[in-house]
Order: structure tokens, then sequence, then C-alpha cells
């Protein structure tokens, strides 16, 4: 690993559950994020996205078990607890934006992203100078300088979500954690969002995105993991194919290609137009994710086609 990946965190988990209230949430799960990856998590609601980033930042514990292990290596040290990195990393989610609105918190969107920097929830005093150029040099990096002065309360509810993600920033962290940061965004913030992830692509800091719509994959991530129940169905690395935007996904040797179909087709007639990407017919496996065609109905067919997103594992 080199020094600039060093100065970041990777996580290892392995075979980890997670119950809540007696209800399984998270079911034998195994990932690993490296330094320089920026993973998309997908998955529905109910899915276990929001408590995967949860046991990611430390602030979940998953369910005592021998077999388990949860792992960060940061700065050429193993630590088998996140106490040792928690400071070391930001966690974004709805909740936060909540928070300031439930206890009536309405600074100054530089004051918000100074809390950042002080790594506390309200605002600790004057920011120095030297503190009020770096917010300030944050919000610019996202588009909102010239709001710098405006109230939390009086910003629009995507420009609330881009200042919070400036404050995450501000404390320069060593794994990012963003849980819907797309979800809700109008066009311009959108933009603002998108343009931001797409800068990161110069940077070993590793993130992780979570959403439930394919569509918000930014053209910046690495590498996906399709989430389900509980249980993850796929993973690895991503990249475009050359002719269009389709997205393929490798891991190991399997491949999982997304492709698009549209209008919406019944499963059945959905496999039918799967082009299989090795230039021979599918051997077996399911069509996972939405549809859940069992591995016969996958197994015959090759054609081209293509619009809307589902998914097939090839074997």
């Amino acid at each position: 690993m080199s020094p600039r990946e060093s100065a970041h965190i990777g996580v290892e988990l392995s075979r980890l559950d997670l119950h809540r209230e007696d209800r399984p949430v998270l079911r034998g799960l195994s990932w690993r994020i490296r330094p320089g990856e920026r993973w998309v998590v997908l998955g529905g609601n109910g899915a276990g996205k929001t408590q995967l980033l949860k046991i990611l930042s430390g602030d979940v514990w998953p369910d005592p078990a021998t077999h388990a292990a949860r792992r960060y290596r940061f700065a050429g040290e193993l630590h088998r607890e996140p106490q040792a990195v928690r400071e070391e990393i930001a966690y974004l989610g709805p909740e936060r934006q909540d928070r300031y609105e439930r206890y009536g918190w309405n600074p100054s969107a530089l004051e918000v992203v100074g809390t950042g920097i002080t790594r506390s929830d309200i605002p600790q005093g004057p920011l120095t100078p030297a503190q009020s150029r770096r917010a300030l040099g944050g919000l610019q990096r996202l588009g909102l300088d010239k709001l710098a002065a405006r109230p939390f309360q009086s910003m629009s509810y995507g420009e609330r979500r881009l200042t919070l993600l400036a404050r995450a920033l501000a404390a320069r962290p060593r794994l990012l954690l963003l849980d819907e940061l797309l979800s809700g965004l109008d066009a311009v913030n959108r933009e603002r969002a998108l343009a931001w992830l797409d800068g990161t692509r110069r940077s070993a800091m590793p993130w992780v995105l979570t959403t439930h719509r394919e569509e918000e994959i930014p053209r910046s991530a690495t590498h996906l993991l399709v989430l389900e129940g509980g249980r993850i169905l796929s993973s690895g690395p991503l990249r475009r194919a050359a002719a269009d935007n389709d997205l393929v996904v490798t891991s190991g040797g399997t491949y999982t290609l997304t492709f698009t179909t549209t209008p919406f087709v019944a499963p059945p007639t959905m496999c039918s137009l799967v082009q299989d990407v090795t230039g021979t017919s599918f051997t077996g496996d399911t069509c996972n994710g939405y549809n859940n065609v069992s591995a016969e109905a996958c197994g015959a067919y090759t054609e081209n086609g293509l619009e809307h997103y589902y998914e097939i594992v090839v074997p």
C-alpha cells in the first residue's frame, strides 16, 4: 500500500449478522473496502443499507459471534474495533439534517461547516480566521459559498444537505459514508453533488454511497454492492461499457450485467432480451434483484436489446 493510500482507512467485514428486536437486519455479511475505492450500496427500503453504514462507522455493533470480524486498517496498523478510528470516519445521513429541525438549531451555513472542524453538534464560539477560510473553502467546493451567511433553516432542502456534506468534509475524514446523499435533491444541487463526487477520482479517500435508485449511481463510482433483505446479492468493481452507458460488474469469475429494458417487461420476457457478454448463452444462476427469475428461465437466451436496469449473474 502506498503512503497516500495508508493515510486512509480500509475496512474488512467478515460474516457479520445484525438483529433488531429479534428481526434479522443483516445476515452473513462479508465485505472489504480499500483506500481509493468508491462504493455504491444499492438496495430497496429495508434492505439494510443504513445499518450497514452504521456498522462501518462504529455507531452500531453487530451480533456477538466467534466467527465474525470487523477490522480497520489505518496508518499501517490493524484495529479490530472501531474506537481507534471513529474520529477519522465521517457519516452523513438524513438524521443529521432532521436534528437541526428537531432542536431548532439555526446557525449560518458557515457556522454549520465550522462544527465539522471543531467536531461538535453546534458552534462552540466564533471561528478563527483560519477555520473560517477552511469552512468557506468547503462551501465553495460545493458551489454554496454565496450562501455562507444564510441561516441554515432558511436554505432549501438540497442546500442544507450539501452544507452538511461540506461539514462532513471539513473534518477531513479518512473514510466517508453517505446515506442516500442524492435522494430528494433538486436538479441544481444534484449536479453540485455529482460534480463533487466526480472530483473524488483524484483522491485516495474511500467513500460509500447508499441509494435505492440505480439511476443515482454516479459515474465516479468504482464498485457496486447490491443488498437485498440484509444479504449481499453481488459486489465487485464497476466498469462502463465502451459502446454505451450500461454498467458491467465483475467480481472474480462472476459477471453481473446491468442493462435496461423500456418499458417494464415481465421477467420471462426480460430474460429473452439478455445479451451474454461472453459471447455464449447463459449457463445458469438466477436473474437476481427485482425479478427473482429462476436459473432455468434465464439459461437459454442470448439476444441484443437494452434499456432500464436489471441484473443477471453469469457464471
